[in-house]
């Protein structure tokens, strides 16, 4: 059997002895050392591992299952959805690492002019579609965002829908 030196591991490569290494790129394997045939014979008869790795893998998310597994986002367009999500139930100075990271909208809901509360609000999704760009680099644009009340009499609680378009394709959610 004839084997081609250069294709070989450099851990076995660099135990060939110099003389045969610099003569032939290309050797008969019975000529070479014993230990040198067990190590290529033991390399070449070497079972391949069959390791699954998908392509396209943006993040994952911890979902409490039977299998309490990570839920791994194949697309662009479910992780932003996710991170915009995270980044808007995000209160500034709450993540324990980076305390700037987050956003004042409690406070803003807060506001009593709805005006200044809808500009307070556009300036908020601004810098989170920016930070968001950035991250993945892809082109997000808010098309539309709306704050809804709803009053249960001692308490009032809010849901924000926002529709957005993720390189050329509409989506839209909701947080509450």
């Amino acid at each position: 059997m004839f084997i081609k030196l250069s294709d070989l591991d450099t851990s076995i490569y660099s135990q060939i002895p110099l003389s045969i290494r610099l003569n032939t790129d290309v050797v008969e394997l019975e000529k070479l050392p014993f230990e040198i045939q067990y190590l290529i014979t033991k390399n070449l008869n070497k079972p391949e591992i069959d390791v699954y790795r998908p392509s396209n893998i943006y993040d994952t998310q911890f979902t409490v299952n039977i299998y309490n597994d990570m839920e791994s986002f194949q697309s662009k367009k479910k992780a932003v959805i996710y991170y915009i999500k995270n980044y808007i139930l995000t209160a500034k100075g709450k993540y324990p690492f980076d305390p700037e990271f987050g956003n004042n909208l409690k406070k803003y809901l807060q506001t009593k002019d709805t005006v200044l509360r809808q500009k307070l609000l556009a300036s908020e999704l601004d810098v989170m579609i920016n930070l968001v760009n950035t991250s993945f680099n892809v082109s997000i644009k808010v098309i539309n965002a709306q704050l809804l009340p709803y009053n249960y009499g001692d308490h009032v609680e809010y849901l924000l829908q926002i529709k957005i378009n993720i390189e050329n394709e509409d989506v839209t959610f909701q947080v509450t």
